[in-house]
């Protein structure tokens, strides 16, 4: 997936994926694995970027890391928690 989503790795460091980790977003054992991953870098800007606001914002803002709605790949994008920005596609990225 970063060689799709960010192939001159222009844009982050790490992606994790559920695929990568063998299980969904909404289970608890996805989220564990992040923080396993992240527990070896050290000080680090967590985002979790996705279109479902239950399976990719509410878990990270719970985890007090930063949440990004993207609506690049939906018809009727949901309504975002007003903690989280909103994109319209990845590129429009920032860490702002």
């Amino acid at each position: 997936k970063l060689n799709v989503l960010d192939p001159q790795r222009s844009l982050f460091d790490l992606i994790v994926t559920s695929e990568e980790v063998g299980c969904e977003k909404a289970s608890p054992a996805f989220w564990d694995q992040i923080l396993l991953k992240l527990k070896n870098l050290g000080p680090v800007q967590v985002w979790s970027i996705g279109d479902s606001v239950p399976q990719d914002l509410i878990p990270a803002l719970n985890h007090g890391w930063k949440a990004v709605l993207t609506r690049e790949f939906l018809t009727s994008p949901p309504e975002a928690p007003r903690q989280a920005s909103v994109i319209d596609h990845l590129t429009d990225f920032s860490y702002d």
